[in-house]
């Protein structure tokens, strides 16, 4: 049979797995260590396609897997060679942060450290850092990302996916023009870290949701429907990721009508 397994480091307690072999009702495993490569350390008859090395000490092993023929015909041997490590670090799971603010932990404190960071399904062309820490801040930009971290003789963890937000826009300024009201906030297109954040923005009224829309700019314009205090919530989203929201309230009112107050106090006084 064909290993699935890739040969080279594994965890202590990890399971090896081979591909299925078409015809054999059972495998007969053996396990083999430096000191005696001809007599096995242990073997096993099983019927799945997956064996778990569990209570070997780290060193280089060879694994040998037969398939097994309803006859009791063996087949040809199929060998992998494994180096059992250590335990990987144990990374600590980290929540969603503030641009720029976030930082992976594990708990270990044998160095050194090797972490990767991809934002898709594969490590190909992930990106890698060198630490002697247990503990990394790679400075992410807003997005979705795993994370995965050895150590000097352990393979890598299992992932950890984290959530770097976008910094939460500004409080906005509120122009107003009887009902027709312009919010104009910083963000972050117009700081320096020249992203290119959408905005999605919210306008209530107590319980009635007066407006909701997606804005490219930081900028939103309405009229109203009617004077009254209103709660406004804006939110950044940049690669996929939310920011927490900004929330404020502006008041609507009608503009004073100073001439027709005029001509009434004009009427009464020609009384």
């Amino acid at each position: 049979p064909q290993w699935s397994t890739a040969a080279g480091l594994v965890a202590p307690g990890a399971a090896i797995d081979w591909v299925p072999l078409p015809g054999a009702e059972r495998y007969r495993v053996s396990l083999f260590g430096a000191g005696d490569p001809d007599v096995p350390l242990r073997q096993a008859v099983l019927t799945d396609t997956s064996w778990t090395l569990t209570d070997l000490n780290p060193g280089s092993y060879r694994a040998a897997v037969r398939g097994v023929a309803p006859s009791a015909l063996e087949g040809i041997e199929g060998e992998l060679e494994v180096d059992v490590g250590t335990a990987p670090p144990n990374p600590v799971a980290v929540a969603a942060h503030e641009l720029g603010d976030v930082t992976f932990r594990w708990s270990d404190d044998v160095g050194p450290y090797t972490v990767e960071v991809t934002t898709g399904d594969s490590w190909d062309g992930a990106e890698r850092y060198d630490t002697d820490r247990p503990e990394l801040a790679p400075g992410l930009e807003p997005g979705q990302y795993r994370w995965r971290v050895r150590g000097p003789s352990s393979p890598y963890s299992d992932p950890v996916s984290t959530a770097v937000r976008p910094p939460s826009p500004a409080l906005p300024t509120v122009t107003r023009d009887e009902l027709e009201v312009t919010l104009a906030w910083q963000g972050p297109e117009d700081a320096e870290t020249g992203s290119d954040a959408s905005y999605e923005v919210t306008i209530a009224e107590d319980d009635r949701v007066v407006t909701t829309a997606t804005t490219d700019v930081a900028e939103f314009r309405h009229r109203m429907d009617r004077p009254g205090t209103y709660h406004v919530r804006l939110v950044a989203v940049e690669n996929g990721v939310r920011s927490l929201p900004t929330e404020t309230t502006f008041s609507v009112r009608y503009r004073p009508m100073w001439w027709l107050i005029g001509a009434f106090v004009v009427a009464i006084l020609a009384l």
